[in-house]
């Protein structure tokens, strides 16, 4: 997950820094899918239909989008 350097604009001072590798960010998408009882294309179809079934969900697709 990309966080803005110190000062930028909308930057949190006291907001952890999370660095992943890929393999840690499928493995934390994949989790997150799975708590909310989705697959990735159940999610994909959900945001080509633009029509989540929670904000959980369209939330999720902000963070994660086409990156799986």
């Amino acid at each position: 997950m990309a966080v803005p350097p110190s000062g930028a604009v909308g930057a949190m001072p006291d907001s952890p820094v999370v660095v992943m590798n890929p393999a840690e960010w499928r493995e934390n998408a994949q989790a997150a899918l799975k708590r909310l009882g989705l697959s990735y294309e159940d999610l994909q179809q959900q945001a080509r239909d633009r029509n989540f079934v929670s904000t959980a969900a369209r939330k999720l697709w902000v963070l994660i989008g086409d990156t799986l």
